[in-house]
């Protein structure tokens, strides 16, 4: 398989290698692409790895994108404002710098502004105000992804690779718009729990599917060999997803576990659980009522009842716990949904 080879170690280095004039995003686009035209052994199936900056901060997009939005009012999710009352970020809301838009360090000239500009201004406000500058400065940089996505796909076509090349576009995790008020991952809410995936094969894989099956990250590598015609070792984590996109599947698990080690004080330590219709989370780190949140996915979509507490809900919070300490440890694959998988460990913040 033709791939994208570093220099060996003989090969002298100057700093022209490493300077590439122009906008992360488009240039290391362009040297994809050129890397598809020139560079590699057109006899042999490529595997072509291209990772954007973008949309991780800081946000800087290209210049034609700085007014983008500018004069738009960007609908705000129903729990920006959220009070956390009754769950587990209620008991350090005022130190979450790592998730929360109104104390985020990296928003704090932003904050001054918008405070020197309006001095009697409420909390409440200032949060509403700081979204509206956030989620703008999000999207441009998702828009100069977009443009660089379809010149890549644009290409594919152009040169007949299309009809034989298996594309697929995510993320290294999900994130937070503004939902709970929360800017970036960590936490096991849905919205970062939740990572893009589109997947892309003509002739192999029916267009405009939407599949609401439970995947992970760890199942990409079983499916990129299944499609290569590769065997997929049997101790391998993860499921291929060949049969969901190909519509020969409905699932491969019915529930996955997450685990986000403690970051200092302002993040704890989180261990959960999530079914197609609940969330159990465990905050070992916490203590008394901020221990474990239990949430129903189904009529309370957004999680902000939690349930744990309450005498009726004992036995399923007692069914989750016991899934949350088994050992996760599994040597199946597609059709084997006794265990749960990892869904991701956290890391610290970038």
């Amino acid at each position: 398989m033709d791939r994208l080879e570093p220099k060996k170690p003989e090969e002298k280095h100057s700093m022209e290698d490493a300077k590439l004039k122009g906008y992360n995003n488009e240039v290391i686009t362009t040297e994809a692409i050129q890397w598809l035209k020139q560079k590699r052994d057109p006899s042999k199936p490529f595997c072509l790895l291209l990772h954007p900056k973008p949309p991780h901060e800081p946000y800087t997009p290209p210049t034609r994108y700085e007014d983008f939005l500018k004069d738009v009012f960007i609908p705000e999710p129903p729990t920006l404002l959220d009070d956390y009352k009754g769950r587990t970020p209620e008991a350090i809301s005022e130190i979450m710098r790592n998730n929360r838009i109104i104390l985020k360090p990296v928003f704090k000239d932003m904050r001054e502004r918008i405070e020197k500009e309006n001095p009697e201004i409420s909390r409440n406000d200032l949060t509403r105000k700081m979204y509206q500058e956030y989620i703008k400065g999000y999207y441009r940089l998702v828009k100069s992804v977009d443009d660089q996505v379809a010149r890549v796909l644009d290409y594919l076509k152009e040169s007949g690779l299309e009809k034989d090349t298996l594309v697929i576009y995510t993320s290294d995790q999900g994130f937070s718009l503004g939902e709970h008020g929360f800017y970036n991952k960590q936490w096991m809410y849905e919205n970062p729990l939740h990572q893009p995936l589109l997947v892309r094969f003509p002739g192999k894989i029916s267009p405009k599917q939407v599949h609401q099956s439970m995947v992970n990250h760890i199942d990409l590598a079983p499916t990129l060999l299944d499609y290569a015609g590769l065997p997929i070792p049997s101790d391998i984590q993860g499921h291929s997803l060949r049969g969901i996109l190909e519509g020969k599947t409905e699932k491969v698990r019915d529930e996955s576990y997450y685990h986000f080690y403690k970051h200092g004080t302002t993040l704890p330590e989180m261990i959960g659980i999530r079914t197609d219709s609940h969330k159990l989370i465990h905050y070992p780190g916490m203590s008394g009522k901020y221990q474990w949140e239990l949430f129903d996915l189904v009529h309370d979509p957004e999680e902000m009842n939690n349930l744990y507490h309450q005498p009726k809900n004992q036995k399923l919070g007692e069914e989750n716990e016991r899934s949350i300490a088994q050992p996760y440890t599994r040597g199946g694959r597609s059709g084997d949904r006794s265990k749960p998988d990892e869904a991701g460990k956290g890391k610290s913040s970038d």
